[in-house]
């Protein structure tokens, strides 16, 4: 197997992407980073925005992932032990470290798998450099580094919100890859989706990620049931 000559980390689905000797085609990369100009004009971004709850991937540009299902990502406001873990796993591979002080947030897809987000201070507010951390229980991730070390570049990605907070859109500027991300505590509003998909059209190819419909007749059906419970209960105190 030929060395390994760069790793790079995908936001949200965290696919490992192996280049062997493959220089980024320059024109490409002008392009994305045209994507990622137009995603924070006018920028809203405000870290408590994103707590609280999970949220659900609905469209894609440039990578198709219906798939693997639908994808949920929760972000958490960072501490210092959780830099420091970070820092600790993951600092041998990283090609060039990034300012270890600056990171408000993790992203957190699955047990094992967590990308901590660095605040871009040339950038502004809804700029970030992603760091992975693959945990050590994360045998996958783990064999394809193997024993190398600084593999793995540092990655911007940009931040939009949209509508008070409810939508957001996430685009790697290092290949084109955007997503289109819904709150999962509020319900979600088709028509906004599409004007979002359709504002972005020039982004290249886009893909519905997940099923809008049928994940608002799940929503319902779990207040539904909520209520019923509760009004059961009602009747057995009279």
């Amino acid at each position: 197997m030929a060395m390994l000559a760069s790793v790079r980390v995908l936001t949200l689905t965290l696919f490992v992407v192996l280049g062997f000797d493959e220089a980024p085609d320059p024109l490409a990369l002008r392009e994305y980073e045209k994507i990622c100009n137009k995603v924070p004009l006018d920028p809203y971004f405000k870290t408590e925005a994103v707590l609280g709850t999970k949220w659900r991937v609905y469209y894609t540009w440039n990578l198709d992932v219906k798939e693997t299902g639908c994808i949920d990502i929760k972000f958490k406001r960072t501490n210092a032990l959780m830099i420091k873990n970070v820092k600790e796993r993951m600092q041998k591979f990283l090609q060039v470290e990034p300012d270890w002080s600056n990171a408000p947030l993790m992203l957190i897809m699955s047990k094992h798998r967590h990308i901590l987000l660095v605040s871009d201070p040339e950038r502004g507010p809804s700029r970030f450099i992603q760091v992975p951390f693959f945990s050590p229980d994360d045998n996958y991730f783990m064999s394809d580094l193997g024993p190398q070390s600084r593999v793995i570049p540092l990655v911007k990605i940009t931040v939009k919100l949209f509508y008070f907070g409810s939508y957001m859109v996430m685009s790697d500027c290092s290949n084109g890859i955007t997503y289109l991300l819904a709150r999962r505590d509020k319900d979600l509003m088709p028509s906004v989706v599409k004007s979002i998909v359709d504002f972005y059209d020039d982004f290249g190819p886009s893909y519905l990620a997940c099923d809008i419909k049928k994940h608002k007749i799940q929503k319902k059906l779990r207040k539904t049931n909520v209520t019923r419970t509760v009004k059961n209960k009602i009747k057995k105190l009279h």
